[in-house]
């Protein structure tokens, strides 16, 4: 028998909402539990099907005009090695022309605490991508958000 305790997808919102003042976040029958943050971002999280894994999803904005393709090109340097994600992956969906940004957390890995830890750093990378997408010029850009004041749907 496993020393690790087996951690809920809905322990993991119980215990995101405490941390964000949301109480009683829960999932909607479609395992889906969506959070704002108005004018800012939106993360999904999303709970895999039978398995103790919750997957977070944060669209981040169209790629726009990219003519010579500088800007992909910096999307996908950033995941090699997700030396400029943190773990995260950014994708495109073609159907959309949108960006995500995309995590997958096996809650009894990585426990409730590591995981609350991983939807800041998420919500921190998905606000310097978002933001990145905005300006539209490639190049570099500070990590300097405000802290973000989340709201459930």
């Amino acid at each position: 028998m496993s020393d690790i305790p087996q951690v809920d997808p809905q322990s993991f919102l119980d215990a995101l909402g405490a941390a964000l003042s949301l109480p009683r976040l829960s999932f909607n029958e479609d395992r889906v539990c969506c959070l704002f943050v108005p004018g800012e971002l939106e993360v999904q999280i999303e709970w895999a099907n039978q398995h103790r894994r919750v997957v977070m999803l944060s669209p981040l904005g169209p790629l726009g005009a990219d003519p010579d393709g500088a800007i992909a090109r910096e999307l996908l340097a950033a995941n090699f090695l997700f030396q400029g994600t943190r773990g995260e992956t950014l994708s495109f969906d073609p159907d959309s022309g949108s960006v995500f940004l995309c995590l997958m957390l096996d809650l009894d890995a990585v426990g409730i605490d590591r995981a609350l830890e991983a939807f800041a750093e998420f919500v921190d990378t998905a606000g310097h991508w978002r933001h990145r997408l905005q300006i539209g010029a490639p190049g570099t850009l500070e990590r300097a958000a405000p802290p973000m004041v989340f709201q459930k749907a």
